[in-house]
């Protein structure tokens, strides 16, 4: 199938086309461990369960706040976890970093699906473009955007943080992309999972947009409205949705 006319289909990355949230309980666990010992180190006695349960819930609340950067994550886990603040040595903050982010490259899968879909919207005519929003360690997003194998299959890939000063849901890492792809937003289509930063920038930027629903996450604050939610195992329908919403004729 050929699209007459197209436009651009752009990705989110996480809870998208990869799959990072299965495993990231492991990375806590592995964090937990490493800043367990650093505490014992410096003659605080360390309980890695209540680390374990600090850590996540601290990852929820980071993640509602925008903020990216594990570095003050695991600061505010030793300073809620102590009741005080102390000096924690910048190694062991990065170091810690490091761990959680190379464990989840490592455990992170490529969604079912997802190659044969990237594969056949090239085919149609689609140009493709990707944005995510940093991992608060400069180049590790693209680190983990090339390690996916996925790369090879978009046009241009934006991460929202290091390429632009502004994150999702920020209009302008979407108009940045579109401009990176040679289509104004309104020929363009936004593909995500989480309502609150993949859909109102992209809606104001003119784009159309669709949530994948995934069974492990879920997110219900819907701010503004998708165009389409799709569940994660009707993922061979997204193209015939895209062409669609996009009001694009085929040539079989």
């Amino acid at each position: 199938m050929k699209i007459m006319e197209s436009g651009a289909v752009i990705f989110d990355f996480d809870g998208t086309l990869m799959d990072s949230y299965t495993e990231r309980e492991f990375a806590h666990r592995e964090v937990s461990k490493f800043l367990s010992h650093n505490i014992d180190k410096m003659g605080f006695k360390s309980d890695p369960k209540t680390m374990l349960d600090l850590i996540s819930k601290i990852e929820i609340e980071m993640s509602d706040g925008r903020e990216w950067n594990r570095n003050i994550w695991w600061k505010e886990v030793i300073k809620r976890y102590l009741g005080k603040t102390i000096k924690i040595p910048s190694s062991v903050l990065s170091d810690a970093s490091l761990i959680y982010w190379n464990t989840i490259m490592e455990r992170s899968t490529v969604y079912p699906g997802v190659i044969s879909l990237l594969q056949n919207l090239k085919q149609s005519g689609f140009s493709l473009g990707l944005i995510s929003d940093t991992d608060g360690l400069k180049g590790m997003k693209s680190t983990r955007i090339s390690h996916s194998g996925l790369s090879e299959f978009f046009n241009a890939i934006l991460v929202a943080g290091e390429d632009t000063q502004e994150v999702k849901p920020s209009i302008k890492p979407f108009i940045k992309i579109s401009e990176l792809l040679g289509f104004p937003p309104e020929k363009n289509i936004f593909i995500g999972d989480n309502p609150k930063t993949d859909v109102t920038g992209a809606k104001a930027s003119g784009m159309k947009t669709i949530i994948i629903e995934n069974t492990t996450i879920f997110f219900r604050n819907y701010v503004t409205l998708p165009d389409l939610v799709l569940k994660r195992e009707n993922i061979n329908d997204l193209e015939d949705s895209i062409i669609k919403i996009l009001n694009l004729k085929s040539i079989e």
